[in-house]
């Protein structure tokens, strides 16, 4: 590997890598344009909490922790536990840095995704959603409807539009509405043109689409 300067000026070089396509650790957005950083939570701060998350408890009988006894991929996942419903919001909070949302177009068609397990107990419920803000003004709110899963990591989606306004913030949640245990790992955020073509829509060349105002999931 030869990294050279040739004329006059100079150069600063940082974050080289030499793997596998998609996979570097040190792109700016995450791998492959993902607008979260640290998605995969395998980046911790000197506290141990993956960095850019925080917990949002105000729950007294729950708890987030951060797991490794459980993950997706990598090192760590995130863990949301309680015995009971929570009595009060108990959630994992992502928040995006300010120039995140640069150069994407109002309107522009986004996936929320993230992997999850609720350790074999399909009574366990939670949701995920995303909050855009401009300055101090909330200016749209995307949720997925409550979720359950009856076995192991199951991948769970999100598809929304960029709001009309340019956002200065935004921040996502992933909240456990019921008593149980939930671990979360992989949240990605990606606009449509990011996402791989499944093989349905290369053969047949067009897909469904849910109509405005129904439940998304």
């Amino acid at each position: 590997l030869c990294l050279a300067a040739i004329g006059k000026g100079s150069i600063i070089y940082d974050c080289a890598y030499l793997g596998p396509a998609g996979k570097n650790p040190w792109s700016l957005y995450g791998k492959n344009n993902d607008l979260i950083l640290n998605g995969n939570l395998d980046e911790t701060a000197a506290n141990g909490i993956p960095k850019y998350w925080r917990v949002f408890n105000r729950s007294k009988n729950g708890k987030a922790t951060v797991s490794t006894a459980n993950v997706a991929t990598g090192k760590y996942a995130l863990q949301l536990y309680c015995p009971v419903k929570p009595d009060g919001m108990l959630s994992w909070q992502y928040k995006f840095q300010a120039d995140a949302f640069e150069g994407i177009a109002p309107g522009t068609e986004m996936q929320l995704s993230l992997k999850a397990n609720t350790h074999g107990n399909p009574g366990t419920v939670f949701r995920f959603y995303i909050e855009f803000r401009k300055g101090a003004k909330y200016i749209g709110t995307y949720i997925a409807h409550n979720q359950r899963i009856y076995v192991g990591w199951q991948e769970k989606t999100l598809r929304f539009k960029m709001p009309n306004d340019v956002p200065t913030g935004a921040d996502i949640y992933i909240q456990l509405m019921t008593g149980g245990t939930l671990s979360v790992d992989d949240v990605s955020l990606k606009t449509a043109k990011e996402l791989p073509i499944k093989k349905v829509e290369v053969v047949s060349g067009d897909y469904c689409r849910i109509a405005d105002g129904m439940p998304m999931s």
